[in-house]
């Protein structure tokens, strides 16, 4: 990918072979940042917030000249040094597979290659920076939402996800989501802003043979805090169902691995000594959001079994109390409405059977 050039250009469609291998340096502000990019990139800005706030400013009210001439000013000297540093400790990792994008192209990574250039390493930059990137995901998106689907259906528990990273041409909605999907799938890391879950969708799909049917986890449209392409949550609710059929003692074991082991692990990870106090916050926080769905004496019920878990935990390091109130949690609530939708809207059920069965259905 390296040149004699460093003004080197390269879009989107001469790239998306590459996509999942590519490190890209996305020299935006911050703020630009965190709105939106692309898989795999990092942010090493050519201007901070303040700075590109100042430079906006001045463009605003002087031109781009004044503009110009603040923005070399501010980043000047040892910023500028410092800056430069820190785009060839990234380069220089895989230069063959890395290349600069600031918003559209333009004048900062058009300045961020220069300069990297004349620290003697050449990377090219992405025609049309961002934007381009995100015209190739969203029309990527549409490409996905035409695709024939099959739906992975089941109870809370049944072992849907582990379906998804099972099969064959798969995509794992909730994974790019950063979410398990019901109240208490939060992960101790944020979810994605709603375009950079878009973004994951659309290169996440590169793995997979679009021509051929498509393999997705019954979702609604929301997954925690992001949603689902509309048109894609639509065809979900309409596509033919695999219906996952898993015996109550072996939801009961899933729940307890994910959502009790695994997540509190996760809290350790996260949060050390107080890892254990702010899961079982985040626990009944949980089990408070869907109070009024679940009445006062299962909320109670529900919440004592949990509390009394805990201490029982704390004192032997057993995590076997826990599947009274995951058990209780499963029969009483979650089972309750997964009837009542079944009912509601009955599914096109083309398969259905243990989880090894419909393993065996979508790989055979």
């Amino acid at each position: 990918m390296n040149t004699d050039s460093p003004l080197e250009r390269l879009s989107p469609d001469q790239l998306v072979e590459r996509f999942t291998e590519l490190r890209l340096i996305d020299v935006r502000a911050p703020i630009e940042f965190d709105r939106g990019h692309f898989p795999g990139a990092i942010n090493l800005p050519l201007m901070n917030d303040d700075e590109r706030h100042k430079v906006g400013l001045c463009y605003k009210q002087q031109g781009q000249t004044a503009a110009m001439v603040l923005g070399h000013k501010l980043v000047s000297g040892p910023i500028r040094t410092e800056r430069v540093q820190r785009w060839l400790n990234a380069g220089q990792i895989d230069p063959n597979n890395t290349l600069i994008y600031c918003a559209r192209g333009g004048m900062r990574s058009q300045i961020s290659q220069q300069w990297l250039a004349e620290a003697g390493l050449m990377l090219p930059l992405v025609q049309g920076g961002y934007k381009a990137l995100r015209q190739w995901c969203m029309s990527r998106l549409q490409q996905l939402e035409q695709a024939e689907l099959l739906v992975v259906a089941g109870r809370t528990g049944s072992g849907k996800t582990r379906v998804i990273a099972s099969a064959c041409n798969a995509l794992d909605l909730e994974g790019a989501a950063n979410h398990r999907g019901s109240a208490f799938g939060r992960r101790t890391t944020p979810q994605p802003s709603q375009a950079n879950f878009e973004n994951r969708l659309a290169v996440n799909s590169l793995s997979l043979d679009l021509t051929r049917t498509l393999v997705v986890e019954d979702e609604s449209r929301n997954i925690g805090s992001v949603h689902l392409p509309y048109t894609l949550s639509e065809r979900i609710q309409t596509a033919p169902v695999v219906m996952l059929e898993t015996a109550l003692a072996i939801r009961v074991d899933f729940i307890v691995d994910d959502y009790v082991r695994d997540l509190q692990n996760e809290y350790r990870q996260a949060y050390a000594e107080e890892g254990l106090d702010r899961y079982q916050a985040y626990i009944e926080g949980g089990l408070r959001r869907i109070r009024k769905r679940l009445g006062g004496v299962l909320y109670n019920e529900v919440l004592t079994d949990f509390q009394n878990a805990m201490t029982h935990q704390r004192t032997t390091h057993s995590l076997e109390g826990h599947r009274l109130w995951v058990k209780r949690l499963l029969t009483d609530y979650y089972d309750r409405m997964y009837d009542f939708q079944l009912d509601k809207s009955p599914r096109q059920v083309v398969f259905q059977g243990a989880l090894d069965e419909v393993l065996g259905y979508l790989t055979g």
